[in-house]
């Protein structure tokens, strides 16, 4: 009658052991885990709901002041003002606002971007001489001075960038501000402006970025806060003058809360079929080691392993 001892065993992968009557040196290694490719299927679906839930962003508006005379018939001037047929172009102390006939239709329900790719003319920009472009934003009508502003000032003392906020009576608050301005306003360009706003319950969120890059951002939480618009300005005032190459404004997508929905049961499966697989593949590796040790204590060849043998005398 054939005693079987167990004994506990630091059981490591690629161990090696000698079984009592082949004496053969059998290397033991772990099986090996993460080669199931069940979670695949899962994980394209969730990539391609993560990239449907967003529909296609809308044009608002579109200029890139390729048409002098289209250009010109959008907005009304002020200053010295000139639409080349490739660009606008602002002398001192000028600016062009949308008409009435051509507004926007930012009703703030969504994401907004605005974008504007522009250059300085160069020159002598030594204090008071210098640059200063505005942008003007979410203006409730054409020519008005009231909504958003970003100012951007080139000095030799460096350069800044501010949001401010112009109300009706024409006071002026500043949101935000940063004389730590990125590298690309050192230079006289050509760079894009980007702001973009959302609005929420308690405020309009504010992010500039430049080239690409977040430059700054704030947050306007006063009652006087501007959540919808119909026109735009932009503007020049220093001693040289700037070019505007493309304008744009956009309504940026929100995922729909159906395709959350779904993205995020994907997302779940997902993680439940890696979770899953896993353990299987855990539990599985952890009978096949007891498996070796019976074989080794009971003096089976390690080819019983895999006939079976051992299963079926070990139940």
């Amino acid at each position: 009658m054939r005693t079987h001892v167990l004994a506990a065993f630091d059981f490591r992968a690629n161990s090696e052991m000698t079984t009592p009557h082949s004496r053969k040196r059998v290397t033991h290694q772990r099986p090996a885990t993460g080669k199931s490719l069940s979670w695949v299927p899962w994980l394209t679906a969730a990539i391609f709901l993560a990239t449907a839930a967003r529909g296609p962003a809308q044009v608002l508006l579109s200029e890139d002041f390729n048409n002098a005379q289209t250009a010109a018939a959008r907005f009304t001037t002020s200053g010295s003002v000139q639409f080349s047929g490739q660009s606008l172009q602002l002398g001192p102390n000028s600016a062009v606002f949308l008409n009435a006939a051509n507004p926007i239709a930012d009703p703030g329900t969504g994401p907004v971007c605005y974008a504007v790719t522009e250059s300085l003319t160069s020159g002598n920009i030594d204090y008071p001489n210098g640059h200063e472009t505005l942008f003007y934003f979410r203006a409730p009508g054409s020519g008005s001075m009231q909504g958003y502003r970003i100012v951007i000032a080139l000095y030799s003392t460096g350069a800044y960038l501010g949001i401010n906020r112009v109300d009706a009576n024409g006071s002026t608050t500043l949101v935000g501000g940063s004389l730590f301005a990125p590298p690309a306003l050192y230079t006289l360009g050509p760079y894009e402006l980007s702001v973009t706003f959302t609005d929420t319950a308690s405020a309009v969120d504010i992010d500039v970025a430049i080239n690409g890059v977040t430059a700054l951002s704030a947050q306007d939480t006063s009652p006087n806060r501007f959540v919808s618009a119909t026109s735009l300005g932009l503007g020049y005032y220093g001693t040289l003058g700037a070019t505007f190459d493309t304008l744009q404004v956009t309504m940026v997508p929100e995922p729909s809360a159906g395709a959350l929905l779904v993205f995020g049961g994907g997302l779940c499966g997902l993680l439940y079929s890696i979770r899953t697989g896993f353990h299987r593949r855990e539990r599985k590796a952890r009978r096949e080691k007891a498996l070796c040790v019976l074989c080794a204590l009971c003096g089976y060849p390690h080819s019983a392993l895999r006939t079976g043998m051992v299963r079926r005398f070990h139940r």
